[in-house]
């Protein structure tokens, strides 16, 4: 991690809390505990940023972008609390900062239902709250993609792609997170108004591609026949044309969202036939501007950001981002 940043783990963070007690009465709310000497000392803005899962492959270019973000501002201290994909990690995370007292929290959350209670733990503290790609009332700002919109324009990419009729399968992302229920609520509206389209097989992915091969060979050794895979994120479209390439099956379109680099290369050899790129740019940006506009009494308007169709047309442009 580069300078500002400070990436904490529930233990580690635990471990500093208790450690901030002391004889003399210092107490464990003492920011200064778990910043740099010579950045204790001065009065910064203080952030936490907390993601779902760091090992998430579009999660992590989000923190790259967090921790470029954070060099830009060196007056304001970026820390960062990876929710491990638990929502017991992801809440002492946050626990933590509460007894830290920070100024701001960003959360894209473990779980949704589950992020509405740290939400609530946050604002009686009196501290900022800006929910990232999962929206709640009472957040002071949100900033992410419309999931449904995004979901939607995907199924509809990969309806044109089979020209109008066929059997479709479908990936979905992990069970409880908002983003994975909304894109599959617009993958379906989108295939309920193509009656020539039929969904002949759906599993949840949970975002990896691991699984998506696993789940992929099943519906394969099972016998299931389908003309495209519609999956709610790169890794499991990647991990879907894996399986197809190792069974020999090579004429089946495939659609991913993140418009990572490895997902923008395997669109340039043709093998996925269209992605979306999200933003993971405009989400840290976006977002650690919001909290500190917040932090310094503002009130930022909600950010939407669009999720744009990446094809073997304009791949080029979007792997340029990447380099």
């Amino acid at each position: 991690m580069k300078k500002r940043i400070a990436l904490f783990v529930v233990f580690a963070m635990l471990m500093s809390l208790f450690a901030g007690c002391s004889s003399d009465g210092a107490s464990g709310n003492d920011a200064s505990a778990d910043l740099p000497q010579d950045e204790a000392a001065e009065d910064k803005i203080v952030i936490g940023y907390t993601v779902n899962d760091l090992n998430d492959t579009w999660v992590s270019s989000v923190i790259d972008y967090v921790e470029q973000w954070a060099d830009e501002h060196p007056d304001v201290e970026v820390i960062i609390g990876d929710g491990k994909s638990d929502v017991s990690t992801q809440m002492a995370v946050v626990e933590g900062w509460i007894e830290m007292g920070i100024d701001s929290v960003c959360l894209k959350p473990v779980d949704y239902e589950a992020s509405l209670s740290i939400l609530d733990s946050v604002k009686a503290a009196g501290i900022n709250y800006v929910a990232m790609q999962q929206d709640a009332e009472d957040a002071d700002c949100f900033v992410g993609a419309n999931g449904v919109e995004t979901g939607e324009a995907q199924m509809q990419a990969v309806i044109d792609a089979i020209g109008g009729s066929g059997k479709i399968a479908y990936l979905a992302g992990t069970e409880g997170t908002l983003v994975a229920s909304e894109r599959e609520e617009g993958s379906m509206s989108a295939l309920e108004a193509s009656p020539e389209c039929e969904l002949v097989a759906r599993e949840d992915g949970d975002w990896l591609r691991e699984d998506a091969i696993s789940i992929v060979e099943t519906w394969i050794t099972s016998g299931i026949e389908f003309d495209a895979i519609c999956a709610a994120c790169d890794e499991m479209a990647i991990g879907a044309i894996l399986a197809l390439q190792d069974a020999g099956i090579d004429d089946v379109v495939v659609a991913g969202i993140d418009g990572l680099q490895m997902g923008c290369e395997y669109v340039k050899n043709g093998d996925m036939t269209l992605t979306f790129y999200a933003d993971a740019k405009g989400l840290a940006y976006e977002s650690l501007d919001a909290a500190l506009a917040l932090a310094k009494g503002g009130q930022p308007e909600d950010v939407v950001l669009k999720d744009l169709l990446v094809n073997r047309d304009n791949v080029d442009e979007y792997l340029a981002l990447w380099s």
